[in-house]
C-alpha cells in the first residue's frame, strides 16, 4: 500500500490498446473494463389515498389525499471503460464520458468494490462500481499474492498520483 501512495506503483493493470490520447510524461496507471457510472439522482414516490362518489353520468367526486416525497438513490448513469493516468481519471462510456483532471478532486471515498469521487467544482459526485473484478497480482520477497481490486486500492493510487504532480 505504501508503493500505492507513493506515486511511483508500475501499472497494476495491463493497458489494453486505448483511444485515449495522451500528453507529454502522462502514463496510463490502470485500465478497467465495464465499469458502472452511477449518480445519485432525485425519486419521487407517493400515491393518493380517498373515495370516488358517483355524482352523475360522467363526473365524479372525488375526496382523500395526495402525498408525495422525494429522496436521493444511487441510479446507474452508463457502463463503460475507466482509465487512470498519473494525471487524469478518464470514463468513457456509451452515453457519458469524462475527464477529470486529478488536482481537481477533492474527496475519493473508497468502498470494497467502488469509489465516489468528488470534484472540487461543486459538482454531484461520481460512483464507479466495479472495480473489484479486476485481480491485483504482487510478488513480494519471492511470493506471489493475488487480490481482488479495491477502492482503497484505487484511492491510494490516485493520492500518489496528485502527491507526485504537486
Amino acid at each position: 500500500m505504501q508503493l500505492l501512495l507513493s506515486g511511483d506503483a508500475p501499472p497494476l493493470i495491463p493497458a489494453e490498446e486505448s483511444s485515449v490520447i495522451l500528453s507529454k510524461d502522462e502514463r496510463i496507471i490502470l485500465a478497467l473494463p465495464e465499469i458502472t457510472l452511477s449518480e445519485m439522482r432525485a425519486v419521487q414516490t407517493g400515491g393518493s389515498r380517498g373515495v370516488s362518489f358517483r355524482v352523475m353520468k360522467g363526473v365524479y367526486y372525488h375526496v382523500g389525499s395526495f402525498q408525495s416525497q422525494s429522496h436521493e438513490q444511487l441510479k446507474a448513469i452508463d457502463r463503460g471503460r475507466f482509465i487512470l493516468t498519473n494525471k487524469r481519471l478518464i470514463f468513457s462510456g456509451a452515453a457519458k464520458s469524462m475527464d477529470i483532471d486529478l488536482r481537481k478532486i477533492s474527496t475519493v471515498v473508497p468502498y470494497s468494490d467502488a469509489i465516489t469521487v468528488t470534484k472540487n467544482t461543486g459538482t454531484k459526485p461520481e460512483v464507479f462500481r466495479g472495480l473489484d473484478k479486476a485481480t491485483l497480482t504482487v510478488t513480494i520477497e519471492g511470493r506471489t499474492f493475488v487480490e481482488k481490486l479495491t477502492g482503497l486500492m484505487v484511492k491510494y493510487i490516485i493520492e500518489g498520483s496528485v502527491k507526485k504532480l504537486e
